[in-house]
């Protein structure tokens, strides 16, 4: 299967939008309109290759376990958030 059909595929099953593809892969609407309709007057090499590592990390992060990790404030961290809202206050990092 072309990658392009492949795409089309992906985005059907995981109903995700063109535009959300395009921004995830750093191009324009339009550029990603034209490459999945065949009529992408460049070389489509770079886009094919962003394209099979996008779904690749779609795939692997819909397989990928949802783990919730609990935030625990320690020593450490509390300086840090103290340190942060003395810049705040300031103005300055």
């Amino acid at each position: 299967m072309e990658i392009r059909e492949e795409l089309k595929a992906f985005m059907n099953d995981k109903e995700i939008s063109l535009t959300a593809v395009a921004r995830a892969l750093g191009l324009s609407a339009t550029t990603m309109s034209l490459y999945v309709a065949g009529k992408y007057p460049g070389k489509t090499l770079e886009i094919d290759q962003a394209v099979k590592s996008f779904m690749a990390r779609q795939n692997e992060k819909i397989k990928a376990p949802n783990i919730q990790v609990k935030f625990v404030p320690t020593f450490i961290s509390r300086k840090v958030f103290e340190v942060a809202r003395i810049c705040h206050l300031d103005g300055e990092i």
